[in-house]
């Protein structure tokens, strides 16, 4: 049994293998066939739906039509059946009305299914939201024997074990879920992000950093960190992922002459609290200022209702990274461009040139009907 256990609990980071594991209980149980399923799931959608030594016309024709006859189903609903619960068929449903029913005459009985034992594993319930109600169904046929109360002691014995495997499996599943999302949100992301840990390691980059990484102008990635070509500029780096450090532009040279790139550092808060230190706390974005950002300076001009001077000034900043660079951009004096700078602190309700260009790339830009 031991074995079988821990074959169980393999099936929690392995979900494909519970069908064999399936099997291995119904050579100790002694059944027929086996279904581990949650209410929701039918052949092809999302939650367990795991037949062991089931005929598969029978799962065809369960899912296309006799689920909504399963009166054995209905009667449990009915009964409010709870997680922990073991039971028979014949405490669902006694044997004449079950015999008298289109699902025993027209599916049990072809198929000789007509012994149950079945587990709750769980019941969707405002406990855990993330699981649904899932059951382990077992069958034997009309010349096997009935369930006896040692084939209930059995199953009661193996129930912990499929409750917490199968709950473990329903929260990778929502875990994979919300990370399929949020990286197909950040790959569409047009500019360059990099994750990274409390020590400045690279965890995960979207789309746009891996583009920019195989240009190979400017910034490069050696043994899980960013590098840049100038010693100076590659300081000012290592300090950026210092999260004590207050945020800050940097300017990043480029082999080609181009416009520097401007990059900029960003907190993450984990939702929960994690002992993997390789979780990231901070993104950093490297903005290519010869990339098209118009639309964006477009949509932080209307939503805060910023000047023709103060647009002109913001767009200056995004391509030169310093009020100095737009001064001598713009041919404007430092304190005029630091009285430009301080209205669109107050209209935006930032306080640095960083968190400034961190608000326009990270701004929608406007839609053209």
């Amino acid at each position: 049994m031991s074995e079988l256990i821990s074959a169980i609990y393999g099936c929690a980071m392995q979900p494909g293998q519970w069908q064999a594991v399936l099997g291995e209980m119904l050579d100790w149980l002694g059944g027929k066939g086996a279904m581990l399923w949650s209410h929701q799931a039918r052949p092809g959608a999302f939650g367990l739906w795991v037949p062991c030594r089931m005929h598969p016309e029978s799962l065809a024709e369960y899912g296309r039509y006799y689920h909504r006859k399963d009166i054995w189903l209905q009667a449990g609903y009915a009964r409010n059946t709870q997680a922990g619960e073991i039971l028979t068929g014949d405490m669902l449903v006694p044997r004449p009305v079950l015999s008298k029913s289109e699902f025993y005459r027209d599916f049990l009985r072809r198929f000789d299914y007509v012994q149950l034992l079945i587990g709750v594993l769980h019941r969707n319930d405002a406990h855990d939201a993330i699981v649904p109600t899932v059951h382990f169904s077992m069958y034997r046929g009309e010349a096997d024997k009935a369930f006896s109360q040692r084939d209930h002691k059995r199953l009661r014995e193996l129930l912990p074990h499929l409750q917490h495997a199968t709950a473990v499996n329903f929260h990778l599943a929502q875990r994979d879920h919300q990370l399929s999302i949020a990286q197909a949100s950040v790959d569409l992301f047009p500019e360059a992000l990099f994750f990274a840990d409390l020590h400045g390691q690279i965890v995960y980059a979207n789309r746009a950093a891996h583009e920019l990484l195989q240009r190979a102008d400017g910034v490069r990635m050696l043994d899980g960190r960013l590098v840049t070509l100038n010693a100076e500029e590659q300081r000012v780096l290592t300090k950026l992922f210092d999260l004590t450090a207050p945020p800050a532009l940097l300017r990043i040279s480029r082999c080609d002459g181009k416009a520097p790139y401007l990059a900029m550092r960003s907190r993450v808060t984990p939702q929960t609290h994690t002992p993997d230190e390789r979780y990231p706390v901070q993104a950093i974005l490297i903005h290519d200022p010869e990339a098209i950002v118009r639309e964006r300076i477009e949509s932080v001009v209307a939503r805060y209702e910023l000047t023709a001077a103060e647009c002109i000034v913001l767009n200056a900043l995004l391509e030169t990274g310093s009020a100095r660079g737009v001064a001598q951009r713009l041919n404007l004096s430092d304190n005029t461009v630091k009285t430009h700078l301080k209205s669109i602190f107050g209209k935006t309700g930032v306080h640095r040139q960083a968190e400034l260009v961190n608000l326009v790339l990270s701004f929608p830009a406007r839609v053209q009907l």
